[in-house]
């Protein structure tokens, strides 16, 4: 009863653990493919080239989204329900292989508060469903070896577990390849059982596999490197800090992970020498240790490397350290150990202590540092929410945003999305993008994704930069928008200027409209530049509304043409347009502002000064008077 009760509130901990903040998370890359996937209907869903991953756990997305749509910490209900599940699962699978239930219990506590479970736990992806069904898959193997009789029963429910973990993911295969690996070594004799479990679960997933080889194959990367003994260490250390304080851990905290291991290695040590033991401890080794080194072979191939890629690892690691950590009955089976525990207690207990406080602190900065923060495409949106003005519309370039903007929409604004033919030439983007934009006085882009894979030479912001006056840019994690104000103003004759910057571009002309402005006008700025020789540094141009006392009023610093145009692009003696919009705030109070250019070199912030002998770094155009 007391090891009911003590189970029961270790899973009730990291129930609360796993379902607090679910949501603080947006909807990131990963979880938008997986949702993209289940949104599409039955036939996309089992579609092989919808995904790179089996579909065990998309099957049940698939349910779970129709049952609770688009909100996010609902859909994250589903993957912390299945790291829930593996509390008593890992409880159940160390308490059989170690024969203890104190070590059930630590290897459960452990998993309570591990900072790598419970990100994965609140994670709309398959991780939370793998851990659970390699702890049934090696539960159900344990029993079937040590059953006193050859069971059937026992061995087709490890085929069954089996099966639903390699189609929940691939790599599942490296822990049953272990698995395989002691049955050759220790249990021979069920070696002709374990064959016959693992034919069952190659007919029912060849077929899959076959299907979706394709797809697999097209992952690898052309070029074949990194096989080298540091890259393994890279990979065992990058895990074994991850499984054990977590990532988002501070630096100076982290070498607590190599305590933690080195405490697992102990025990799994200890586990060998003893003849009782022996057997869990060969079973454990090769789980623990068989998953990485298939990881570093396949990432020759395919060089994106995390740890969620070894966490196939992560149960035999959780049941060494349960073996530790038996604070919540009496010091772990002393039998696990050699003679005298009056030492052990002690040891454990700070373990415990450590243990505790480096994961209260990874799972502090996991639910509260922005820095840890995997998408702020919500973020983007509510961005545009805030300064959209009616009349605004919203393109959309990158098919990959489709789900997320469904959950992340701005109320009230009127989108469309480009589609991707219309942006791979500058014919089709002159024969699409005016029907797109028809009707908007200013336009939010939104590029989302790789813009090599849809818009590569990114026309639509060189046709709205053609178009349209680049008055706002904001980046977001590789993801950006960038507002343009539509609509041809009456542009005036450009002011002849010869302005020559240091070591960077000519300008030889300029306007800007209207001289008279109204607080939350828009002020158009048209800049042509050129350059005498070729240049070889991409420099910013910023340019400034400034208050009397030359404070910033407004402002907007991009590269020539909506980046489209980089300096070191343009041939000597060519002319090149550049138009911005600066937006003034809607409380301005009347008064004269000056309109301020200059460039500067965005790695080092350096400004580039008019190549007249003591000329400031920046170039005044004139002024505009704001009226009441």
């Amino acid at each position: 009863m007391r090891v009911f009760a003590a189970l029961l509130a270790i899973v009730l901990v990291g129930a609360a653990l796993r379902f607090y903040r679910a949501d603080h998370q947006e909807i990131w890359g990963d979880e938008g493919a997986k949702l993209e996937v289940v949104n599409q209907g039955m036939a996309h869903l089992f579609w092989p080239g919808a995904e790179v991953h089996p579909r065990f756990f998309h099957a049940g997305l698939f349910v779970w989204f129709r049952l609770v749509g688009y909100t996010p910490y609902a859909l994250r209900v589903l993957p912390v329900l299945f790291g829930v599940l593996g509390l008593p699962l890992v409880y159940v699978l160390a308490r059989r292989l170690l024969r203890s239930r104190a070590a059930g219990l630590g290897a459960a506590g452990v998993l309570a508060l591990n900072p790598f479970h419970v990100a994965y736990s609140q994670d709309l992806t398959m991780y939370s469903l793998l851990f659970a069904m390699l702890c049934l898959s090696g539960y159900w193997l344990v029993r079937a070896l040590r059953a006193e009789q050859p069971s059937w029963r026992l061995w087709a429910l490890y085929a069954l577990t089996t099966l639903l973990a390699v189609h929940t993911h691939y790599y599942a295969a490296f822990a049953v390849l272990a698995h395989g690996l002691f049955v050759l070594v220790a249990k021979r004799r069920s070696l002709p059982a374990w064959v016959g479990a693992q034919l069952v679960v190659a007919v029912g997933f060849l077929p899959w596999v076959y299907q979706h080889y394709q797809l697999l194959a097209g992952q690898a990367v052309d070029q074949v490197q990194d096989f080298s003994l540091a890259n393994l260490g890279r990979i065992v250390g990058q895990g074994a800090l991850g499984f054990t304080v977590g990532s988002t851990v501070p630096a100076g905290a982290a070498w607590l992970g190599w305590v933690f291991a080195l405490v697992a290695v102990a025990v799994l040590v200890a586990l060998i020498r003893r003849p009782a033991t022996r057997w869990a401890g060969t079973l454990l080794a090769l789980w623990l240790l068989v998953p990485p080194l298939l990881v570093w072979v396949f990432d020759i191939w395919l060089q994106h490397f995390g740890e969620r890629f070894i966490s196939m690892s992560l149960p035999p690691l959780l049941v060494l350290l349960g073996a530790t950590c038996p604070c919540l009955a009496r010091v772990a089976a002393p039998r696990l150990w050699s003679k005298g525990a009056g030492w052990q207690r002690p040891v454990a207990a700070s373990l415990v202590v450590a243990y505790l406080a480096t994961s209260v602190v990874s799972l502090k900065a996991w639910y509260f540092d922005p820095a840890f923060l995997k998408s702020h495409y919500g973020e983007m949106m509510a961005f545009i929410a805030a300064r959209a003005q009616p009349g605004d519309g919203l393109l959309l370039d990158g098919p990959q945003q489709a789900i997320l903007y469904q959950i992340y929409a701005p109320p009230g604004l009127d989108h469309r999305f480009i589609p991707s033919g219309s942006v791979l030439t500058v014919e089709a983007a002159d024969r699409d993008l005016p029907a797109l934009v028809a009707g908007f006085e200013r336009v939010w882009l939104v590029l989302y994704g790789a813009p090599a894979s849809y818009d590569p030479d990114h026309q639509a912001e060189v046709w709205l930069g053609r178009h349209g006056y680049k008055a706002l840019y904001q980046s977001y994690l590789g993801n950006y928008v960038t507002l343009y104000a539509l609509g041809e103003p009456a542009t005036p004759a450009l002011t002849p200027a010869d302005a020559q910057f240091t070591a960077g571009p000519r300008l030889v002309g300029y306007a800007f409209e209207p001289a008279q402005a109204a607080p939350g006008d828009v002020i158009y700025l048209m800049l042509q530049w050129t350059t005498d020789v070729a240049l070889t540094t991409d420099d910013t141009v910023f340019t400034h509304l400034l208050w009397p006392d030359g404070a910033l009023l407004a402002g907007s610093d991009s590269q020539p043409v909506s980046g489209t145009r980089p300096t070191s692009t343009w041939a000597p003696g060519e002319l090149i347009v550049d138009r911005y919009a600066l937006l003034l705030p809607p409380d301005t109070p009347p008064g004269d502002y000056a309109v301020q250019i200059g460039l500067y070199d965005l790695p080092t912030s350096t400004r580039l000064t008019l190549a007249q002998p003591g000329a400031p770094d920046y170039l005044i155009l004139g002024t505009i008077r704001v009226r009441p």
